[in-house]
């Protein structure tokens, strides 16, 4: 174990590896420390963890969890430290609202999404789409700023291709293209962003009632999402959801053009 960190509790645990918050010896700050023990991994989880940190060793956008950097402790496992998120993740802060019945405001509700929509573009920018967005790999940091994380299902877009039909990500927030193995494309990730901000404005997923991946897909392939009558939403927040979660990829906007189209 690196000398220079101090692993503390398990804060998190994934198919990757595990999540641990951490104190920076030396000036006592806390650190997100993601241990993988690459041993025992398959090939296909090392380019994984080889990928995120890439990825995340190169951007520039405030808005996705920052790399300090990585080591191979006393165990020989793989450690990523990265900026510690100390009100936790989107689901946590979530499912708070949802214990106390108490549902987020319009301007909360912007807050999020235009920061998550900001970080997308960005990575999508670098034709990077992240196939996994779901509220448990959006952190919040202290000042209340998201913090997009967690790129191991990640792909690099070829400019003159689509991918497809590897299903990868939560299925709760796979796109309808991903769940009918076609073909696709950055969309996938416009798709998540939709069920996200359904749950921002509703505090449930628009899909809830399924109970398995075949009543999830059924559900997703013949249903339209509507906004509900309660709580009220403003107008442009209900335009926007219809936007995001359009059955046909080619019909959903690109992140871009979302941001752009904002006063």
């Amino acid at each position: 174990m690196s000398k220079e960190f101090y692993i503390q509790s398990m804060i998190g645990k994934g198919a990757f590896g595990s999540v641990h918050k951490a104190v920076f010896v030396e000036n006592q700050r806390l650190y997100a420390v993601k241990r993988i023990r690459v041993a025992t991994c398959k090939r296909y989880d090392i380019l994984n963890t080889v990928n995120e940190i890439r990825i995340l060793a190169n951007h520039m956008c405030p808005f996705i969890v920052s790399f300090k950097r990585a080591y191979m402790d006393a165990e020989h496992v793989l450690c990523l430290v990265m900026e510690y998120a100390i009100k936790g993740d989107l689901a946590g802060l979530l499912q708070r609202k949802r214990d106390m019945s108490q549902h987020m405001n319009d301007s909360d509700v912007w807050h999020y999404m235009l920061q998550l929509m900001l970080a997308v573009s960005y990575i999508h920018t670098f034709h990077i789409i992240h196939r996994d967005i779901k509220p448990a790999n959006v952190m919040i940091d202290g000042d209340n700023n998201v913090k997009l994380g967690d790129f191991g299902v990640s792909k690099v877009m070829k400019t003159y291709m689509m991918y497809g039909q590897t299903q990868v990500g939560t299925p709760y927030y796979m796109g309808p293209e991903v769940l009918r193995c076609e073909r696709y494309d950055e969309r996938i990730d416009t798709w998540s962003l939709g069920c996200i901000l359904y749950e921002l404005m509703y505090l449930k997923h628009p899909f809830v009632k399924a109970r398995n991946f075949i009543e999830l897909r059924n559900c997703v392939l013949n249903t339209v999402v509507r906004p509900l009558s309660h709580p009220i939403r403003c107008s442009d927040l209900k335009i926007l959801l219809q936007s995001l979660l359009k059955l046909a990829p080619r019909q959903r906007p690109h992140m871009s053009t979302v941001i752009n189209s904002r006063p």
